[in-house]
């Protein structure tokens, strides 16, 4: 059976990938993002596309109420004067939305770390929202704690082009979980189409193996060859 299902951050590397699942296997969606004009592939595709903030909880109380399941997440906001009030803030306004709407099935884009709650730099306000959402009588929440993003290189992918180096504070010698955005919207969309879910749970969602910032540099810098960008 299709389903009613939101998604917030639809321009994301994670929420983009789930709406394309989810709209290919002809579900019926409802996309949020504050930059809507990103979206309008997928409004010819049959989603019904809103361009509001997050924070907006009139709006999403309304959209909340007629689905089957959201997708929902902590967006960042590097303009915050503070960044925890801001984390705070958005996941009040959601939760007052879902208790609003009667929506039952959540799925939370959260992070490895967020089982900690001090010490995790800005895993905290994800750790502090897996929490107050596990709170929701009746509304069954899934968290997706995802491992570091491996297109969070593209970031600096003109250095890499340029030096063949990469910029980053981070230990190049530490190997850390890494994963595919693909992967995890696979999952995600999984959840939000099959509703599979009861009360309170956790996927983690991994990569093949850890690699370090080195290794990782040196994949990127021998397929930038391979394709002659370099």
């Amino acid at each position: 059976m299709k389903k009613k299902i939101v998604v917030l951050g639809a321009t994301g590397t994670v929420g983009s990938k789930i709406s394309e699942i989810l709209l290919n296997e002809g579900h019926q969606l409802t996309l949020i993002a504050r930059h809507a004009e990103k979206l309008e592939r997928y409004r010819c595709m049959g989603a019904e596309v809103i361009s509001a903030d997050i924070t907006d909880v009139k709006m999403l109380t309304k959209v909340f109420r007629n689905a089957d399941s959201a997708f929902v997440l902590m967006p960042d906001n590097v303009k915050a004067e503070n960044t925890r009030a801001y984390q705070r803030q958005v996941t009040g306004k959601l939760i007052e939305a879902i208790e609003h709407s009667g929506i039952r099935y959540i799925v939370n884009m959260s992070s490895l770390g967020s089982h900690m709650h001090e010490g995790n730099g800005v895993m905290a306000g994800t750790g502090e929202q897996e929490v107050r959402l596990n709170q929701l009588d009746g509304v069954n929440v899934l968290h997706i704690r995802s491992a570091y993003f491996m297109e969070n290189f593209l970031r600096t992918i003109g250095v890499v082009k340029k030096l063949n180096v990469n910029g980053t504070v981070a230990n190049g010698d530490h190997a850390i979980p890494m994963v595919a955005t693909k992967d995890v919207a696979e999952i995600a969309a999984r959840h939000l189409a099959n509703l599979d879910f009861n009360a309170k749970s956790v996927h983690a969602v991994m990569g093949p193996r850890d690699y370090t910032y080195s290794e990782f540099t040196r994949i990127i810098v021998s397929v930038l060859w391979t394709t002659c960008l370099i």
